[in-house]
């Protein structure tokens, strides 16, 4: 069955309606293991509902994330966190018993889960291992039956027969019309970091190679009949696009991209047509979805797809049971439009809506399907929803149900939820942010600037555990998207462009202008805060205006531009990737070490926390050590603690609650009590 075929149903039509008016909550224990998620957390905290939740209830993570449907629609699996254990879990759709697939080692971490066929789960793992003096990660692939029986790892190391690469296992084609074998990426002899394709088989582990390795190919892409066409070839700092026949010959380059150009365009897949190719490209200063005939020497995009004032996301919306794309999922400030905003399958787009109907005033996203196309799962958050699990039926008797709730309601029914706001910069660009405020505050107050992390990210609608914390404690959070955030067009990202400490800094002090302004903050109760770039930022502000805030926080910050600069450069394609952000290691040298907070440490004057990840592999814990001690050495007044075993990411649980509570008692201390 096509997507063409798709049963359809109007949503006036009140058989329907009636059957997304039963949405019947399944409750999150039936999809857990039993003793795996305590009953308690499940129920409303009616006793306490005057008073703030305990920081705990912020630090938890989802209790399930990667929910998937198998192919004949009649499974379901996904990720459960609890307490520090993570684990796959599966449950047939119809029924209530679970089992426990697979539970998480100690340091290997699962990262992503996809059904091979209707018998067989992937697991995307990934483990930090010493390699040449540095600790990189290592990618991993397994499989099992959803029962938990026939544990296959797929890419062994070299001492059991495998290859040594750093990277193994990518998927590039799941083959939906063969259940043992998926194409992978996989680097053909030791020592070589290139990969060639082939066509593993799922259930022993053996392979067979359909596409060569080619020098510097670092990236392969198939069509929608499994035929290997698109190539990614890294030289120096160009990234060129390599593309094929469909016969595989005729091999060119497509676009040759460097410098700012090198994520201009990206390709996302193959329609039906073998010749048309998918790519996202600029569109009047915004990324859209362009087709492109490949029987044209010389790339000649049309546009197919695009959203005025908003860039369309990358990640691609598949036609149930097939490899052709029917769509892009919309991503960040895009998902305000709606689910099918990227989508241009007509059946898929219809079904969207009904979703968008269904679920109003949402975030809504398709992310799964049966290889019919008659069940279906949807993610839905926003508003003061972190995050929920629908499950969706066509057919004879249409229905969207409630499978699951990320978090448990005694969280959800007390969050304050984010409004957008806008203000203009001093340069007359107009910068978005996102406000949340304490329950019941109506005057200023306490605020806490929060400047996201990438840079080249935004702050997104979703509810933040970090903003409502803060909030639930009393203090206002500014989230601002400032110029080189990702999402408002080229052109605004491409302001950012090396231009940390300038104009990027600007917008923020900017932000919190504006703030006092609208009477939204007290001028004199000002911190700012936040993780990686947002780190860096809250230093940087206390270089530049010692005299707005109060105090910084920084999770896993940056504060020696040169030495980031050379840390990348240990990696494949880092330094060229680093010095396109944040500027030349030689060339800008004396510039980036007055932009380097580190290199400033004698003109903050106000009180810093430092967290970070002993084992973060992005940015150094050497980076907080070094400015603590620099801090130190000037007089300065400093809080650092660093986390055993944590990374670059959050890690909810232990380490967060930890660096939740340090927030708590550095704001009461330095910024007064919330209000």
């Amino acid at each position: 069955m096509t997507s063409s075929d798709l049963p359809s149903c109007s949503v006036t039509d009140p058989g329907r309606r009636r059957g997304l008016a039963r949405m019947v909550v399944l409750g999150v224990a039936a999809m857990l293991p039993p003793g795996l998620w305590p009953a308690r957390a499940v129920a409303a905290d009616a006793a306490g509902a005057m008073q703030p939740l305990p920081l705990d209830a912020f630090a938890e993570p989802p209790r399930m994330s990667q929910l998937e449907l198998s192919p004949d629609g009649r499974q379901l699996a996904g990720l459960v966190h609890l307490d520090g254990i993570n684990a796959l879990v599966s449950r047939p759709v119809d029924g209530d018993r679970p089992v426990l697939v697979l539970r998480q080692l100690p340091g290997v971490a699962m990262e992503r889960i996809v059904w091979s066929g209707s018998d067989r789960l992937l697991v995307h793992t990934r483990v930090a291992r010493p390699r040449q003096g540095l600790l990189l990660d290592e990618w991993r692939l397994l499989s099992v039956r959803p029962d938990g029986s026939g544990l296959k790892l797929l890419t062994p190391p070299a001492s059991q027969g495998g290859s040594d690469a750093q990277m193994q296992g990518r998927i590039i084609d799941l083959l939906p019309e063969d259940d043992r074998h998926v194409l992978v990426e996989r680097p053909p002899v030791p020592g070589r970091s290139e990969p060639a394709v082939v066509r593993l088989d799922v259930v022993e582990g053996g392979f067979v190679e359909v596409h060569p390795a080619q020098r510097q190919v670092r990236r392969w892409m198939t069509d929608a009949q499994h035929r290997v066409r698109i190539g990614w070839r890294q030289v120096d700092e160009r990234l060129e696009i390599l593309g094929c026949d469909p016969d595989g010959g005729r091999w060119r380059t497509l676009w040759s991209l460097e410098g700012t150009e090198v994520d201009a365009v990206q390709p996302l897949g193959f329609d039906d047509d073998p010749w048309t190719l998918l790519v996202l490209a600029e569109h009047q200063d915004h990324m859209a979805v362009f087709g492109v005939d490949l029987h044209d020497e010389t790339p000649k995009p049309r546009l197919l797809r695009a959203q005025s004032g908003f860039d369309l996301g990358a990640e691609p919306l598949r036609r149930p049971g097939r490899s052709a794309l029917g769509g892009v999922l919309p991503a960040g400030r895009a998902r305000r439009l709606g689910a099918a905003a990227g989508v241009w399958d007509a059946p898929l787009q219809a079904l969207a809506r009904e979703v968008d109907a269904a679920l109003p005033d949402r975030f809504n996203r398709l992310t799964s399907f049966s290889a019919d196309g008659l069940r279906y799962l949807v993610h839905s958050s926003g508003g003061t929803q972190p995050g929920e699990y629908y499950l969706g039926e066509r057919g004879d008797a249409p229905a969207l149900t409630l499978l699951l709730q990320q978090y448990p309601t005694r969280l959800t029914d007390r969050l304050a939820g984010k409004r957008p706001v806008e203000f203009v910069a001093r340069d007359g660009l107009r910068i978005e942010a996102l406000l949340t405020r304490p329950p019941g505050r109506t005057g200023a107050g306490s605020l806490v600037l929060m400047p996201h992390g990438g840079p080249q990210a935004e702050s997104g609608d979703e509810v933040d555990l970090w903003s409502e914390f803060l909030a639930s404690r009393g203090h206002a959070v500014l989230e601002v998207n400032f110029r080189g955030s990702t999402g408002r067009g080229r052109s605004f990202l491409l302001a950012g462009l090396r231009r940390w400490g300038r104009e990027m800094q600007d917008d923020l002090s900017d932000a919190a202008a504006w703030a006092v302004a609208q009477g939204l903050a007290d001028s004199r109760r000002i911190a700012i805060a936040g993780a990686s770039y947002g780190g860096y930022a809250a230093l940087m502000g206390l270089v530049q205006e010692p005299q707005r805030y109060c105090c910084a926080i920084s999770f896993a910050g940056v504060f020696d531009l040169p030495g980031i600069i050379l840390h990348a450069s240990r990696f494949l394609g880092g330094q060229a990737a680093a010095e396109r952000m944040i500027g030349r290691y030689w060339g800008d040298r004396e510039a980036l070490r007055q932009a380097s907070p580190l290199r400033q440490a004698e003109r903050i004057r106000k009180p810093v926390l430092l967290v970070h990840g002993s084992d973060d592999l992005v940015v150094p814990a050497s980076q907080s050590r070094d400015m603590a001690e620099a801090l130190r050495a000037a007089g300065g007044r400093v809080q650092h603690v660093e986390q055993s075993g944590v990374g670059h990411r959050w890690v909810a649980g232990r380490p967060m609650r930890q660096f939740l509570a340090l927030q708590e008692a550095f704001l009461a201390e330095h910024l007064g009590p919330g209000g």
